[in-house]
């Protein structure tokens, strides 16, 4: 295989005995030009160390993927620190990858140690991330809001239907969508015109808004500082396993269609006293 250029190489100069339209010193298997000013012998290194740089964000964002599923964090819980090879969490994994470096590094080739690198590289880079967030989001997910005595949620309905089971047979988690943003639970609304804002969105006509008293509670997770924010936007069942995991009644998070705030309650729906409908 040979490698040309189809115009003079801009720094030809720089290899005088060879052709000025030579890409690679006209053996691209054996070299790599990474900006198109050097040639660098060794590109099956640092081929190798790009796609390990990619295999471990890849590993990473599968394991972080699993934690969308209850089994993810059961997994999780049962190891304890992230590390379990059940869940290939982020010390899981450098320490599977760092026994079979160990095992294999007299049997590595220039691509293997090129590959190593890049992977070993890569986790360095997580375990960096992880040591300035962690601290950030642990305290996050200590945070909870008190939904005060007498205070207001409203929940709206499309169906006059849905308003009356709800009125007469009180909440029924068998009505519930596990495909809603954060599976499922009641959404609720701390006023109307957000309720309202939410289920229209869906494409749905508002058939009655239903408002409800709360009895006393600090056992919901406040999802509205910017670290756990970020986290309803982008990975919303993941937050809600969390706060699951963690027993929270539910998660308070910003609205994304109104100017108030929403709630999402997965259990002790007995909290929520004197439905009446208001719309």
């Amino acid at each position: 295989m040979i490698g040309r250029w189809n115009v003079i190489d801009a720094y030809a100069e720089k290899y005088r005995a060879h052709s000025s339209y030579a890409y690679c010193l006209n053996d691209p298997i054996n070299n790599i030009d990474l900006k198109g000013d050097s040639t660098i012998k060794g590109a099956g290194f640092w081929q190798n160390a790009l796609q390990g740089v990619q295999d471990g964000f890849n590993q990473t964002k599968n394991f972080i993927n699993s934690l969308t599923t209850s089994q993810g964090w059961t997994s999780m819980a049962i190891d304890g620190s992230v590390s379990a090879s059940q869940t290939g969490g982020p010390v899981g994994q450098a320490g599977q990858n760092a026994t079979g470096f160990l095992s294999n590094t007299p049997n590595m080739t220039q691509d293997d140690w090129g590959h190593a690198i890049g992977f070993g590289g890569e986790k360095l880079g997580e375990g960096f991330l992880l040591s300035k967030g962690a601290g950030m989001l642990g305290n996050a997910l200590k945070a909870t809001t008190e939904l005060g005595d007498g205070s207001s949620l409203f929940h709206s309905t499309s169906s006059t239907g849905a308003t009356s089971s709800i009125m007469s047979e009180g909440i029924n988690p068998a009505y519930f969508n596990s495909s809603s943003r954060f599976g499922g639970g009641f959404y609720m609304s701390t006023d109307v015109s957000t309720s309202t804002a939410e289920l229209s969105f869906h494409n749905a006509t508002v058939a009655n808004t239903i408002e409800f008293n709360v009895a006393s509670t600090k056992n919901f997770l406040n999802a509205t500082s910017p670290v756990l924010d970020f986290g309803t936007k982008f990975a919303p069942k993941l937050l809600s396993g969390a706060a699951k995991t963690l027993g929270k009644d539910g998660i308070i998070f910003n609205s994304l269609r109104g100017s108030g705030t929403n709630v999402v309650q997965f259990k002790n729906f007995g909290l929520l006293t004197n439905g009446r409908v208001v719309h």
